[in-house]
């Protein structure tokens, strides 16, 4: 008999989000991303200058658990760290969360690039397989 699968995923993002974001967040991000590129001197857009304007422009936008942000508020209290705004702070502890996400997910997305021109080997083809189906690769 086949096991239904769990989603059971309490360190995950999404099960700290009550209400998704718009698409506009996303072009707002593309928009200000450039801006600030171009303002810093920089050629193009890196995920560094999103990381530090995410924040900003998502945490009024935002609905997050109070499960989550009362575990933040409470972790910091005891560690002397005084939040004056909780939204804004949950809002940056999400952006680090979804940064080590998309960094471990990097490299299976550029290999994920080669496998949609049809430029690996079948060798090299199954072993992306193999690492895409490993629990560890929980992205």
């Amino acid at each position: 008999m086949h096991q239904p699968y769990l989603f059971n995923a309490p360190d995950k993002v999404c099960n700290k989000i009550i209400h998704p974001l718009s698409v506009r967040v996303k072009e707002d991000l593309y928009r200000y991303g450039k801006a600030l590129a171009w303002y810093l001197g920089d050629a193009e857009v890196q995920p560094n200058h999103i990381k530090v304007l995410a924040p900003y422009m998502i945490w009024h936008r935002s609905s997050l658990s109070k499960s989550f942000k009362d575990e933040l508020k409470e972790g910091r209290f005891e560690s002397g760290i005084f939040s004056l705004n909780i939204e804004l702070d949950s809002t940056k502890e999400l952006i680090e969360k979804i940064s080590f996400e998309f960094e471990g997910l990097l490299p299976l997305l550029k290999k994920f690039e080669r496998v949609k021109k049809g430029k690996l080997l079948l060798e090299e083809f199954q072993d992306f397989v193999k690492t895409i189906k490993q629990s560890n690769n929980n992205f």
